[in-house]
This record gives structure tokens, sequence and C-alpha cells, in this order.
């Protein structure tokens, strides 16, 4: 795995390889939390449940039940479904990332509270899934055995407005632990390349107003009333 550390935008883009058309960027506040999705960090909720899957479907059809009448349209598909929960808050297999780097990039500098040093990573997988492909695989989310990219249709303005696109991993068969997505002995089958982007705590307030000259804030990010509320927090807060 290839590790290197920035400071400015500049240097970013300096040291990016955009080539390949199916990159994919997260951005975490914090370098040492793991590549993980929501849903691996409740393995301490999985006693009564027969594995992995038993466990995530009663999530998900919890969220169902009650979520229709607060959806323009109704998801078709498992994946989907997965998509809008994940939106909301709901523990999935799933893991964001964005197609666009300085998007991703927005979510490991934008909290002026973390002391700690962020990091981008940028992931090229082997497999991937668009919405038609889902039309066929869809209903086979249950047996999925390989970490595959999800780059889903324009389900609601957060999808679009980050341009998100996800990691769906394989879920274990019994009651394992999930490996981090950094595991290259876990998920060499599954991946082409990674890359660890440090960005040093002391260059975070920097890069954020690198990217807010260019657009990217919480306003953008989060369409709506909330994103703009915490736009103009953030400017008070950090004298803009």
């Amino acid at each position: 795995m290839e590790e290197i550390s920035i400071t400015s935008l500049e240097e970013l883009l300096h040291n990016l390889d955009l080539q390949d058309e199916l990159s994919m960027f997260r951005g975490q506040a914090d370098a040492t939390w793991p590549l993980l999705p929501t849903i691996a960090r409740m393995d301490n909720h999985l006693n009564g449940y027969e594995n992995w899957n038993v466990f995530e479907n009663d999530l998900l059809e919890r969220f169902q039940k009650c979520a229709l009448p607060f959806l323009d349209s109704k998801p078709s598909k498992k994946v989907e479904w997965l998509v809008v929960a994940q939106h909301h808050g709901l523990p999935t297999r799933l893991l964001d990332w964005s197609t666009n780097p300085l998007k991703g990039l927005f979510f490991a500098v934008e909290d002026p509270k973390s002391k700690a040093d962020g990091v981008l990573w940028q992931l090229e997988p082997k497999s991937w899934w668009n919405g038609s492909d889902i039309e066929k695989t869809g209903h086979m989310m249950d047996v999925i055995s390989i970490l595959a990219a999800y780059f889903p249709n324009h389900l609601n303005s957060r999808v679009i407005a980050q341009e998100s696109c996800f990691t769906v991993f394989p879920l274990p068969t019994m009651q394992d632990n999930m490996p981090p997505l950094s595991n290259e002995d876990a998920y060499k089958k599954h991946i082409s390349s990674i890359k660890k982007i440090i960005v040093p705590a002391t260059s975070k307030q920097t890069i954020r107003k690198e990217l807010r000259k260019l657009g990217i804030s919480h306003q953008s990010m989060y369409p709506g009333l909330d994103g703009l509320s915490t736009s103009i927090r953030r400017e008070f807060d950090l004298g803009w």
C-alpha cells in the first residue's frame, strides 16, 4: 500500500493518479480509524442472530416498515434500500466513498475540533456495479462473496451532491469479525490498488479554506437547511 502526505490541494493533485475512471476517494478525520462499514462495529449485538446477513436484514426490515412515508420514491432493490438507510444513519455493510477526490478530502478536514491527522484513501476496485447491473445482481446481496464497488443511480440529493459511490462488503457467513479494507491480505483478490494520503492536522485549516473557495462546504455537500446552517455557523466559528 502506497502512503504519502500532503499539506495543500496543489500537492494532492500533483500526487493523484486520475487516469482510472473507477478510482474512489474516502476522507476520514482520523488516520487511525479502520476502513470498515458501520455494521462491523455492532458485533456485540450479534448474539441471537444466526449470522451477519440475518442481523442486517433485521435492521433493514425495521427501517423499511417505517421509512416509506418519508421517501419521495420507493427503492426497488436491497442495495438501493441500503444506500438510503446508510445516508440516514442506519448501520449497513456499505462504506461511503466519492468519485470526486476533493469531496472525499472534505470529510478528512471539515471538523475544526479534530486534532488528529486526517486521511484521504484512494481505492481502485476490481469489481463494480452500476444501476443497470443491480437489476441483475441486486437480489443476490445476501450471497455475494467479493467486495464490490457500487456506483448508484441518483437516489437522493445527497448522493448527487457528494458524487457518492460505495464499497459493498461481503458479510462473514458466521459471526466472525470483518477485516478492514486496508488489510491487503484479506482483499488482495478484490482491489487493484489502495493509496493512503495523510493530511497533517496542522494543514487541515488551510485545506478547508482552499476547498471553500472551490465551492466545497457543508452548504454544497449537504443540500438543504441543515447544511446551510452548519456552513454559516462554521463561518462564525472560524472567523471567515
